[in-house]
């Protein structure tokens, strides 16, 4: 993991560019006004539902399945689905 400390200084958001003007992130809103440069981190400790109630641990949610696709260059980014696969899940119902 890497966090850059020079972001405490600000940054310029010049008109046509990708920075957002307001200072805020909002990914998938349609209010969305641009991108921000930011650190940090985070960790999530799994553990089997059998193990956790064996231990007496609080129980919050329970992972039934997971699953992860990236279809790499054939996407216009990360989280857009590709052509080909977005054509395949639009025709299920």
């Amino acid at each position: 993991m890497s966090i850059n400390v020079r972001l405490l200084t600000g940054y310029r958001a010049p008109d046509g560019s990708v920075f957002s003007r307001e200072g805020r992130c909002r990914a998938f809103d349609a209010g969305a006004q641009g991108i921000l440069f930011g650190g940090g981190g985070g960790v999530v400790v799994l553990k089997r539902l059998e193990e956790a109630l064996a231990d007496g641990d609080n129980v919050h949610a329970v992972v039934l399945g997971s699953a992860v696709n990236n279809d790499g260059a054939l996407k216009v980014g990360y989280t857009a689905a590709s052509a080909w696969r977005g054509a395949t899940w639009a025709g299920r119902s």
